[in-house]
């Protein structure tokens, strides 16, 4: 069964025969007279996403056509083209209606259920084009991922099902720049996970214990931003920052931690960089937690105070230093 481009008709073939095509085994998707955008199987079902608009069939055995809308299913949002993934016992994809378009939903039943968050939307609002989002979704560890690409954003956002959490991901470009991940295609084949670079065209394995991407074997960056910290409104001071994280999992390789602080109003300071920048190693195996004190002068604190906006912590004050860097008994 395929979508007949530029119109709202889906034609089959005869039974078995994928080169045997009746012209008058067409029907035509009525709720909405939008374009056909994509045709996707899920639980026995057929699936027809419209530009904003979509449809579900099931197979009644009909002689004349077999495929029959189900009373109900209609849903009054369509979907970016090659956005549509099943993953979690769903389906996920990027919407567009005649509102508008760029939120990220799962189907619940029949009722489009909205799981990108305001900040995300906002950003994929910022890129150049949409159209040519793409999904696919995988499971791994327990944990099932819906993942969107934007080449034209130079993005990637991955919705981890289990947690309901998104989070970035990104691979190093020619320039060493974090872009879009470099996955542009993926299968499940072997009990691998396998994805085509979209750079040279190189299939790779993806792995937990691999902290490189691409041919070019580029280091792999995590960044974590905390979230912003408030006291109903009131001004306050932070005293001292604890860290926990796993360390020297990468046998034989030099890890380091890194960490930057600003007193710019919450701005990233330009070329006159960090007011103190912390660079330690952290190659030895097992847990590490560290320590920061955060001193504050008279001044500094009053503009801490003066700084806090919207409950976001805007001018935190300078690490004196750092105390200890220690692993756990």
């Amino acid at each position: 069964i395929v979508n007949v481009h530029g119109t709202g008709q889906l034609q089959i073939s005869e039974l078995y025969d994928g080169l045997t095509w009746d012209a008058l085994d067409i029907t035509t998707a009525e709720g909405d007279p939008d374009d056909i955008q994509m045709l996707f199987n899920d639980h026995r079902e057929l699936w027809v996403f419209g530009d904003v608009s979509i449809e579900v069939y099931y197979n009644s055995g009909n002689a004349d056509f077999p495929f029959e809308r189900i009373s109900g299913a209609f849903i009054e949002m369509g979907a970016i083209k090659w956005s549509v993934a099943k993953a979690d016992n769903s389906l996920f994809w990027l919407s567009k209606n005649k509102q508008g378009q760029g939120m990220v939903v799962r189907a619940n039943g029949y009722t489009p259920q909205v799981v990108s968050t305001r900040a995300m939307e906002y950003q994929i609002s910022t890129y150049a084009s949409i159209a040519d989002a793409f999904g696919y979704a995988y499971t791994h560890e327990g944990h099932t991922f819906y993942v969107l690409t934007f080449p034209s954003g130079n993005a990637t956002w991955v919705y981890d099902a289990s947690t309901g959490f998104w989070h970035e991901r990104s691979s190093p470009d020619v320039n060493n720049t974090d872009g879009r991940h470099i996955g542009n295609s993926y299968a499940f084949f072997a009990g691998m996970h396998i994805v085509g670079d979209y750079v040279d065209g190189d299939v790779y394995k993806m792995k937990m214990d691999v902290y490189t991407d691409g041919s070019a074997a580029k280091p792999i960056r995590r960044i974590r931003a905390g979230q912003h910290l408030s006291k109903n409104g009131e001004a306050f001071t932070i005293g001292k920052f604890q860290l926990d994280m796993e360390a020297g999992v990468a046998r034989g390789r030099g890890r380091r931690f890194q960490a930057d602080v600003h007193r710019r109003a919450g701005h990233v300071a330009g070329a006159e960089g960090p007011d103190v920048a912390v660079d330690v190693p952290v190659g030895v195996h097992g847990h590490l937690v560290a320590f920061f004190d955060l001193a504050f002068h008279d001044f500094e604190r009053q503009l801490v105070q003066d700084q806090i906006l919207d409950g976001a912590l805007e001018r935190p004050g300078a690490v004196s230093r750092v105390i200890t860097l220690v692993r756990p008994q």
